[in-house]
């Protein structure tokens, strides 16, 4: 708001308003260095720039980042000064002001908090089970289905803070609404919002009112019933088993504590931002971009610690994505917004019982993906912004510490102060540098790795291919890090890649999907490692430190437990 004339700001970039009104008056100020922010309208979702009689779509460079400095004493009172031309916001929508900034100049800036939030720590996963006719809900609107299914029978009840559920399928991340018969991408209104309450001496048996309309979910997957619920609108709600995995860190802190990083095994997962998909390049489609089936916090709560976070800047955010280079060419489609990803590890690590769980994401891959060529292509204003959000949604979670090689502290030198998250940068894309480590931001050098995927969509290739074949195995791999060889003597983790890829023409030709071939090689990762424990292929020199897979379910590859038995068998 102007202080002057007391109008606002809003998605119009030629005009003031009157009055307040959201959200074409609610601006996101998204951080890009010291004082230095890109604003975002939340309506229209671009931005303010040099050029202020127009707005912008991304923030491409200094036009679109603006210097937001206090003035004098007054309280949450500023001037905001374009990066660029120097310029300050003035009450004249469409003019910049020249020179010392003066009262009208001075715009007042508040916290507003009118919007309804999930609240993800209170939120849990579960099946819904008529208990009339004992069929299940799916991720089809108008569908039951006779058995239970992981991931398209099952939902995440994200807790909002009215106190309301939206319910959203884990197969297409999509919503239930008051139109039933179909499903919604977001949450837009109360239309997505249900009320799940007990029913009076049924134990373990709910109903599911929407917000909206006022009426429940019936036995007919297309219907709502609108007056007093009875047996055909109770729904059995089975949370999801994962109590094992989500604190097996803490668990086994006896075990784990003084081990350095580069002398235990922990799971990881591939691509694990595209567990959902928008932004579909030409010939991305589901099945060659959906890596993962779980969302980042289901990811956690089944005991992934190591997170591959390929950052792509579209729209002016950020998300992460999957893609291949198909003859020069992006293909592939965006993930899940970053800011998601952080809140859900934010949710997760609000857990008291979740304090000895080490987290590491490791960024890689950036690119703005408007950019149509397949190449890594972030500015460095652009970098910055990115390093920024980092900052400023784990905030006090990230490890800072003078720069080592952390794979040789332990697992109780990382988590003393009470920080749980490494987060990595890519040498080669954000080149930070040794005194940001103070600062929670790591340059990929201080955790070195080796090992890599096996290009090929053949389970025994990707295993046990011989040593000079051109997709070289995981067992050859594996058996080349020993770490009694003179080449392997400094500190580094072995990254086990136990994911098929598919082939150039499977990649742009919708034929087999990524999941499909995760099918094949989940279930042959436990039984295989497990034998070459028994051989002592696995051995005191020679073993892996992260096992990275597709479509991550515990009951499926067995990761955790396999995490732990590793550990045990290499000391």
């Amino acid at each position: 708001m102007n202080n002057e004339n007391g109008e606002y700001r809003c998605n119009h970039a030629k005009s003031l308003r009157d009055n307040y009104s959201s959200p074409d008056c609610l601006m996101q100020l998204i951080p890009s260095g010291e004082d230095l922010y890109a604003i975002r309208n939340e309506a229209n979702g671009e931005f303010f720039q040099d050029t202020i009689g127009s707005m912008s779509s991304q923030v491409s460079s200094d036009a679109q980042l603006w210097y937001i400095k206090p003035y004098g004493g007054t309280k949450n009172a500023y001037t905001i000064q374009n990066a660029k031309n120097e310029k300050y916001m003035t009450r004249k929508a469409s003019q910049l002001h020249k020179g010392t900034p003066g009262k009208d100049e001075v715009w007042i800036i508040e916290n507003r908090q009118e919007v309804i939030t999930e609240d993800l720590a209170n939120s849990y996963y579960g099946s819904l089970q008529n208990n009339e006719n004992g069929e299940y809900r799916t991720d089809r609107a108008t569908h039951l289905s006779k058995t239970m299914e992981i991931p398209t029978r099952l939902f995440k009840m994200i807790k909002l803070t009215n106190g309301h559920y939206a319910i959203q399928n884990q197969g297409n991340y999509e919503f239930f609404q008051s139109s039933i018969s179909i499903m919604a991408t977001n949450i837009v209104d109360n239309g997505q919002e249900w009320n799940i309450q007990p029913v009076n001496n049924k134990d373990g048996l709910y109903t599911i009112q929407n917000v909206k309309n006022g009426e429940y979910m019936t036995s007919h997957a297309s219907q709502l019933h609108g007056g007093t619920p009875g047996k055909s609108e109770y729904w059995k709600i089975e949370k999801y088993p994962y109590l094992k995995t989500a604190s097996w860190m803490g668990d086994n802190w006896n075990l784990l504590a003084n081990k350095p990083l580069n002398k235990i095994c922990i799971p990881g997962s591939h691509d694990s931002g595209t567990y959902e998909h928008s932004g579909l390049t030409a010939f991305g489609w589901v099945g060659n971009t959906k890596t993962q089936i779980f969302d980042i916090q289901m990811q956690l709560m089944q005991g992934i610690r190591v997170f591959d976070l390929r950052p792509a800047l579209h729209n002016g955010a950020f998300f992460t994505y999957h893609a291949s280079n198909v003859a020069g060419k992006l293909q592939g489609a965006i993930g899940a917004k970053m800011e998601d990803v952080f809140a859900q590890i934010r949710a997760f690590m609000s857990k008291p019982e979740h304090k000895h769980e080490l987290i590491v994401l490791n960024f890689t891959h950036a690119m703005r993906w408007s950019g149509g060529g397949y190449k890594y292509d972030l500015t460095d204003n652009q970098k910055q912004q990115f390093i920024e959000l980092v900052k400023l949604e784990l905030g006090n979670l990230l490890i800072k510490r003078k720069a080592t090689q952390l794979t040789e502290l332990t697992c109780g030198d990382l988590l003393s102060n009470s920080a749980n998250i490494i987060c990595l940068f890519d040498n080669g894309e954000f080149g930070t540098t040794e005194s940001e480590t103070e600062k929670g931001i790591w340059n990929s050098t201080y955790f070195k790795t080796k090992g890599s995927y096996s290009d090929t969509n053949d389970l025994e290739k990707m295993i046990y291919t011989k040593e000079g074949d051109k997709n070289q195995s995981q067992l050859i791999q594996l058996r080349n890090s020993d770490r009694s060889f003179k080449a392997n003597q400094s500190s580094f983790m072995f990254e086990l890649c136990w994911q098929l890829t598919l082939g150039g023409f499977q990649s742009t030709v919708n034929t087999t999907s990524i999941l499909e071939l995760a099918a094949k090689a989940n279930p042959a990762l436990k039984p295989t490692l497990k034998q070459w424990m028994k051989d002592q292929i696995i051995n005191k020199t020679v073993y892996p430190n992260i096992i990275n897979t597709d479509a991550c379910q515990e009951s499926v590859t067995g990761v955790v437990e396999l995490s732990l038995e590793i550990t045990k068998h290499i000391q």
